[in-house]
């Protein structure tokens, strides 16, 4: 048995409390992802802004639009290549709700959407967005947006199911703790 000094006792024990305060805040974490859920009702604003990135994202958001849920779909971080026929397939899309798409090709991560999204809102002159994303991803592009947006801005959270196992759940809550600090830090 390894016997340890006074020091290196002590620095087990705050590593241990570290990882402990690591795991409950975790825990927290997952905790309340699992709190968002999508509107009864279907939500009604000015813009439907999805973040692309995952599966059923830019389909759910085109469904909204057709039900009649905003006047102008969005979608942040597409790839500067692609076009609305191409995400959707000619056959899926009509020529009026073409009109009624936004391509933002000029963000890369969250903030950045939402840095971009804000100057497409304010063009559009429009105060209030449904939020898209996938759920485990939700809280991270809640706070961003809320953080960036002008404070007259609606937000309705939209999450979308997706698959998500620990090691996508734990980088997620590492950047949402990333761009929390980055925040407070800046205000």
């Amino acid at each position: 048995m390894v016997k340890l000094s006074g020091k290196s006792r002590f620095m087990v024990l705050c590593a241990a409390l570290i990882g402990l305060v690591v795991a409950a805040d975790f825990a927290l974490f997952i905790k309340e992802l699992r709190g968002f859920r999508r509107p009864v009702a279907t939500p009604s604003a000015d813009s439907i802004v999805v973040l692309t990135g995952g599966a059923k994202r830019a389909d759910i958001g085109l469904g909204l639009l057709r039900k009649g849920s905003a006047k102008a779909l969005i979608l942040s971080g597409v790839d500067p290549g692609s076009d609305a026929a191409a995400i959707f397939f000619p056959e899926k899309i009509s020529s009026a709700e073409l009109g009624s798409i936004i391509l933002e090709k000029g963000s890369a991560n969250t903030y950045e959407n939402a840095i971009e999204t804000r100057g497409v809102l304010a063009g559009l002159k429009h105060k209030s967005i449904v939020l898209i994303t996938s759920s485990y991803h939700m809280k991270r592009a809640l706070m961003t947006f809320k953080q960036v947006m002008p404070p007259d801005v609606v937000i309705i959270a939209y999450p979308v199911e997706s698959e998500s196992g620990f090691f996508l759940m734990f980088s997620e809550f590492i950047k949402y703790n990333w761009y929390e600090a980055r925040f407070y830090l800046s205000n």
